[in-house]
This record gives structure tokens, C-alpha cells and sequence, in this order.
């Protein structure tokens, strides 16, 4: 599990091809088991039953949960819109995202230099290519980051993503967002206050290169930060 549950949700990484099976438990309720396949991305909803009788208790023999028929698991998008369609993450090795400086003009990435207007790259918040799966190597920046905003309490920010050309520009401006909404849940899950945060998805809309060599294109796959007045 990666993070506190926040509204029911919960994320986890697996490898591709593992196979999982996993049971959901909530009091008051059916317990429900589901097994799936990793060939893809998944974000899958579980709608419980409510129990007809009261929970076990722990010191009985329960038995093992049973899948029930009239209730499958749904896949919904990814997405917090609910008209974005599903990000499907690539069978592709993985590949930490590079830092996004452009030759000329180096991205500024010292946090503590943030000011109104100002945008500063997390250069070292990294995904797994093609998803929105925050890697454990990004919380030494993202606790920084949430240092800083307890330390300024006044500030306000957004945080917004950004892909390289490739692919259908629906679906990168959904991994845009997704990945910003993680970052967003991130902080809020390490007590930042949700009203000082909002987060964007500009997909491939705001390349700071020309997406014409590998190394440019990792350039223009980055998650910003910029201030907000007020």
C-alpha cells in the first residue's frame, strides 16, 4: 500500500503479470474477495453488501470470504472528471523520468526560492512511465515541499503536470492530472490543508522543449509547482 486511505481509496504497485487477490473487510458489512490479473492499469471500485447479521467476532472461527455474485467489481476512470477517459499504463520497462531543464535556462528547483507567479519543477518526484504511481524515491522532495508549506502557512499553491507529445493527447492530459492529483493527495495525507492546494493537467500543452529527441521529450515530462496569490 503506498499512503492513507483517504475516502475508501487505496493505491498499490504490483508487477506485471503478478497476479493478486485481495479482500475487502468493513464492519457492517459483506467481506469481499477479488482477484486480478496485472496486465494493465487498474482502478477498480467495490460496491459492499451490507451484513445481515452482526460482525463475528474475533475470537470466533470465521469462515473465508466469499465473492458475492450480484456484485462485480466496476472499473471506473482513473481520473477525478468523470468524463476523462482511463490512463492504461504501457507494458514498457520502467523508466525514471529524467530532470526537466531546458540547455539554456536551467529549471529552477530550489523550493525555498518560491514566490508569487514563480514556477518551480520537482525534478526529483518520479512515476513509472505511462502512470500516475508515485515512487517511494519522490518523498524526500515531496516532504520538503511539506516542510516548507507548514513553515509558510500562508502560502497557497498549484500544482500542475505536464507530458511529452506522444501518444493521444486525451489520454496525456489525463496522466497529467491524475499525476498532480496524487502529489495533491500526498500533501493533504501529510497535513497540509486542502484549501491551499489545487491541481492541474496541462498534458502536452506546455512543453518548455521541442519534442524532437528522447532527451527533450523527457524534458517536457515534469510535475510543476507555482504560488498563488493570496
Amino acid at each position: 500500500m503506498t499512503g492513507p486511505p483517504r475516502e475508501g481509496r487505496f493505491t498499490f504497485l504490483a508487477e506485471f503479470g503478478q497476479k493478486i487477490r485481495f479482500t475487502v473487510e468493513v464492519e457492517g458489512y459483506q467481506p469481499y474477495e477479488y482477484t486480478v490479473d496485472v496486465k494493465d492499469q487498474h482502478d477498480i471500485t467495490i460496491r459492499l453488501q451490507r451484513a445481515k447479521s452482526p460482525v463475528v467476532a474475533e475470537t470466533q472461527p470465521t469462515a473465508e470470504p466469499v465473492s458475492p455474485a450480484t456484485t462485480p467489481p466496476v472499473v471506473t476512470t482513473p481520473s477525478p472528471k468523470p468524463t476523462a477517459p482511463p490512463v492504461v499504463a504501457e507494458t514498457k520497462p520502467v523508466v525514471p523520468e529524467a530532470k526537466p531543464a531546458t540547455a539554456a535556462a536551467p529549471v529552477n528547483t530550489d523550493l525555498a526560492t518560491l514566490t508569487t507567479g514563480k514556477t518551480v519543477t520537482l525534478n526529483n518526484v518520479y512515476f513509472d512511465q505511462s502512470s500516475y504511481l508515485l515512487r517511494p524515491e519522490s518523498y524526500t522532495q515531496l516532504n520538503q515541499l511539506v516542510a516548507l508549506l507548514k513553515s509558510r502557512p500562508g502560502l497557497r499553491i498549484e500544482i500542475s503536470g505536464h507530458t511529452d507529445n506522444v501518444g493521444d493527447p486525451r489520454l496525456n492530459l489525463a496522466l497529467s492530472e491524475n499525476r498532480a492529483r496524487v502529489i495533491t493527495t500526498y500533501l493533504i495525507s501529510n497535513g497540509i490543508p486542502e484549501n491551499r492546494l489545487r491541481f492541474k493537467g496541462y498534458g502536452q500543452t506546455k512543453p518548455i522543449a521541442a519534442n524532437d529527441t528522447e532527451e527533450n521529450k523527457r524534458k517536457n515530462r515534469r510535475v510543476e509547482v507555482r504560488l498563488l496569490d493570496g
